[in-house]
């Protein structure tokens, strides 16, 4: 409940200002089309409003607000990532080094491995680029959310489910397909970079393949989104967002991508791991807990299990 009303009071807040700002422009401005109506300030509309008009109060607030609006946004991203780099590290992806703790129990060398990470990036793409690829891999790491629904809802049909998606399956597919339409709105000139960094990503776990072995993995299962990938890249090329050839007319190119995303979420689905390798995982899971606990404890691990 708290996600969707999140949801939809930013809704209501972002509606409500479109409404405001269209119901504001003189009808008489849009006799040559929305092209016509430029806002250039760097902080947008109510910037541009603010500046013309002489309110530098307001000025003032806007330029607050851009620097305090990120910070929430960055202190969970500060945290979530190095975590992530952890989870990496036990995967073996990383070295073990990015998974110590400190005496406080933060990951303090994932936290400096994001922070050269990001200086880096700072230093080779410009911000209003770094921002548009931070918001299509956001969106990117959301597909594999309604895959994997879908799919347990296969492999563990009578699992207790404190809180039951209707219509799964319907639901799941539009969830994916409207990841992906933002994802292919950010334009040929964000999914590239986006490419490449996964690139980088498929090599770490390909020598971690080579390494460690296959024994944990089932890569045949994730097969689907090489295919995904490879679709996007090339309906976006030949798109015509964000440095795109142009070659697909809008919105042709739109419902081409909704229509290629339903068919890699069937085929993602339809490659989900077997239900033999799914128990093998939930029986060494659940060994990996009856070993955190001590014998007082091994009942009520296996009763919640």
């Amino acid at each position: 409940m708290a996600l969707i009303l999140s949801v939809l009071i930013c809704l209501a807040v972002y509606v409500g200002l479109q409404i405001a700002f269209v119901g504001a422009i003189d009808p008489a401005s849009l006799a040559k089309g929305w092209q016509t109506i430029e806002a250039n300030h760097e902080l947008g509309p109510l910037g541009a409003l603010a500046t013309s008009i002489g309110v530098l109060w307001l000025l003032s607030m806007l330029n607050v607000a851009a620097v305090i609006s990120p910070a929430g946004s960055g202190l969970v991203s500060v945290g979530s990532n190095a975590r992530l780099a952890l989870a990496m590290s036990n995967n073996g992806v990383f070295p073990r080094l990015f998974a110590k703790l400190n005496e406080f129990g933060v990951p303090l060398w994932a936290l400096i491995l994001n922070y050269f990470v990001a200086l880096f990036m700072l230093i080779v793409l410009p911000f209003q680029e770094i921002l548009a690829l931070n918001s299509a891999a956001v969106v990117l790491s959301f597909i594999a959310g309604p895959v994997s629904m879908v799919a347990f809802r296969y492999l563990a049909p009578n699992a207790h489910r404190p809180f039951v998606v209707p219509a799964a399956g319907v639901i799941g597919a539009l969830a994916f397909m409207i990841a992906t339409l933002m994802i292919y709105w950010s334009g040929w000139s964000t999914i590239w970079v986006l490419l490449a960094l996964l690139a980088v990503g498929a090599a770490l776990f390909f020598v971690r393949f080579a390494v460690i072995g296959r024994e944990d993995l089932e890569p045949m299962s994730a097969v689907w989104f090489g295919v995904y990938m490879a679709g996007v890249a090339i309906i976006s090329y030949l798109g015509g967002y964000g440095g795109g050839l142009g070659v697909i007319p809008h919105p042709v190119d739109s419902i081409l991508a909704a229509l290629f995303s339903i068919a890699v979420f069937l085929m993602a689905v339809r490659g989900r791991v077997s239900k033999e390798a799914f128990d093998r995982f939930r029986r060494e899971q659940h060994d990996i807990e009856l070993q955190e606990y001590d014998g007082d404890d091994v009942e009520d691990v296996m009763s919640r299990d």
